[in-house]
């Protein structure tokens, strides 16, 4: 037991073990970038894919919240995802932020209703 937790350390596999392979991991990262691609309510072009031992990391940014949870919804359906790390910014474009002063501004008219 302890060789073989060993073995996985170092990156060796050993009958038995179920991390993936390079390959598989490779073929994953192609099926995930074609999920992305087909997915008309993501940008694809700004999000990065990363795959170790099964797991995908999404990386990038996108225009909205919405965009980024259809980026990881597609990856769970995926054979050979063993968990998704989501690192995708939410950055929004100009006419969507709006300034502490008049955040403020609609709290007090919401609150004078």
């Amino acid at each position: 037991m302890a060789e073989t937790i060993h073995n996985a350390r170092k990156g060796m596999r050993d009958e038995g073990d179920t991390m993936t392979s390079s390959t598989e991991d490779s073929e994953l990262r192609q099926a995930v970038i074609a999920e992305l691609e087909w997915d008309p309510s993501v940008d694809a072009s700004s999000i990065a894919v990363a795959v170790r031992e099964g797991v995908v990391t999404l990386a990038g940014s996108v225009r909205s919240y919405a965009e980024k949870l259809s980026a990881g919804r597609g990856m769970k359906a995926l054979s050979g995802v063993r968990g998704i790390a989501d690192d995708i910014e939410v950055r929004l474009d100009g006419s969507n932020v709006r300034s502490d002063a008049d955040l403020a501004q609609s709290v007090l008219r919401v609150r004078l209703i």
